[in-house]
């Protein structure tokens, strides 16, 4: 009886500790998120969480959200500016009524819909985000070795605070808010995914739970959307696939979604399967030779993959020739509208996940998993997330968020990956580690970091780089950047 006490109250106080340290770690991160997006001034100052400016494109999800409590689905030509596009008679956005419904209280403030509420939206965003990986780690860790602790434990959850889409995307635009909380979805999806294959299977309650999660994506993000409906249908199809009455409460719940887009799209568009017509985009006006290269390659096209994975994974473009053009610039211009700094690579900035991803496709060819029933929805899911990413590669522009897309795939392959690589027994001992984890994590961490740095410092254009070389462009940022420092420390600029 008192070894049982005794173990009891070791588990307890072991459990204690670990809520202690995950508690600090997402108040540390948190506030630290918060800073990086208002560049040190939370509060205060042009850049704070929320501000009331005179207009901007920040403000454009609250001119939606005014315009949809009229029943209109428009927006405000002045506020959009050349992102708008121009359809009989109106300007609309192609950004998804997700981001209106969100500042709908704001209706009830007074002037409510001119404050600039788009740091504070990416600040929950990216704290939902960690908080839903944090609990995938957990129950990995749980389901591999017994326990959420130890050393490993706390280096992973680190990794994932600081490095990756926790970190890159934290550059205060609308454009970064969306990326933000597709990643919200994202995450949510690959949790109720790898927890399905874990712990519990795949109820009809959680295929509802996934279901909405990719309805919700699909009404913020149509390719996020469209990479979780696809792994939604497929792991629908592999499961249930001989239970049809089993299948109906999702896919309920996935038509009910895709009915009212469809619905705003027409009330868009014209037409409930359009998303975007970038024939009648604004910013065609400044670039006329964008609607000849649609005509020529369209939106999406194969012959892009090759340019665009060395511009995801090996960012060589960013190097001058011998004639002092950028590398491969020829075969960009000709393919592509623009290719957005800064240069990049999942290799670097999310090192661990990488690593754990590969262990997983490793452990999945040598030591297939024991049903047949699991391995079908290992590849189902797999091959729904891996849309999202394939339509970015095939995609006429190239921005630094879209890598956005690609995360869910690797996220979910790098789970399973720990959950594989926990189950060796020379590598249950979570007090230690392997330094090959400790290099990953480092490296993820620094290049994140570095590369957000960058991503402040590039602007919406690469022309300079072409002029200037990649050292020179960014020097002359850095530079820039050093003699705002002292107005910025007092709060009345920021960097």
């Amino acid at each position: 009886m008192r070894q049982q006490i005794h173990d009891i109250t070791s588990t307890l106080l072991r459990r204690s500790h670990v809520c202690k340290g995950f508690l600090l770690l997402l108040i540390l991160a948190y506030a630290y998120y918060a800073i990086l997006l208002t560049d040190g001034h939370p509060t205060h100052g042009e850049h704070a969480l929320v501000t009331r400016p005179n207009g901007g494109l920040n403000l454009v999800f609250d001119s939606m959200a005014q315009h949809l409590l009229q029943g209109r689905f428009d927006v405000d030509p002045a506020i959009v500016a050349d992102e708008g596009f121009r359809v009989n008679g109106s300007v609309v956005a192609y950004w998804g009524i997700f981001f209106a419904l969100l500042r709908l209280p704001l209706a009830l403030l007074p002037n409510g819909f001119g404050l600039d509420v788009t740091r504070l939206s990416m600040l929950l965003a990216v704290c939902l985000a960690l908080v839903i990986k944090l609990e995938t780690l957990r129950v990995v860790f749980y389901k591999a070795v017994g326990q959420p602790a130890g050393v490993m434990y706390w280096l992973l959850a680190s990794t994932l605070a600081l490095s990756g889409p926790q970190i890159e995307f934290l550059k205060g635009s609308v454009y970064q808010e969306v990326c933000l909380w597709a990643g919200v979805f994202g995450a949510a999806f690959v949790y109720l995914a790898v927890t399905g294959l874990l712990l519990k299977g795949f109820s009809t309650k959680r295929f509802c739970g996934l279901a909405a999660i990719a309805g919700l994506a699909l009404l913020s993000r149509v390719s996020t959307g469209i990479e979780l409906y696809a792994a939604c249908l497929l792991l629908l199809l592999v499961t249930y696939a001989r239970a049809i009455t089993r299948v109906l409460p999702p896919l309920s719940i996935l038509i009910l979604f895709g009915c009212a887009t469809g619905f705003v799209n027409d009330e868009r568009w014209g037409n409930p399967l359009v998303f975007a017509d970038y024939h009648v985009y604004i910013y065609n006006l400044y670039h006329p030779d964008r609607l000849q290269r649609m005509a020529d390659f369209g939106l999406f096209n194969i012959t892009r993959i090759p340019l665009s994975l060395l511009y995801y994974l090996l960012p060589v473009w960013v190097i001058r020739n011998h004639t002092a053009d950028l590398l491969l610039s020829a075969n960009y211009t000709r393919l592509f509208d623009f290719t957005e700094l800064p240069p990049s690579s999942f290799l670097l900035t999310d090192a661990l996940l990488v690593g754990f991803a590969a262990y997983a496709l490793r452990s999945l060819i040598l030591v297939p998993p024991a049903s047949a029933i699991k391995r079908a929805q290992i590849a189902g899911i797999a091959a729904g997330l891996s849309v999202g990413g394939m339509l970015m590669l095939t995609a006429i522009s190239m921005a630094f968020r879209y890598r956005i897309e690609f995360y869910p795939l690797l996220e979910f392959c790098a789970f399973l990956g720990l959950y594989s690589y926990l189950r060796v027994p020379r590598h249950a001992t979570t007090q230690h580690i392997d330094w090959r984890l400790v290099a990953g994590a480092i490296t993820s961490i620094v290049a994140s970091h570095g590369v957000l740095l960058l991503y402040k410092l590039s602007g919406r254009s690469g022309a300079s780089l072409q002029a200037a070389g990649f050292f020179a462009f960014y020097e002359e940022r850095m530079h820039d950047l050093l003699m705002k420092l002292p107005d910025w420390l007092y709060g009345s600029v920021a960097p």
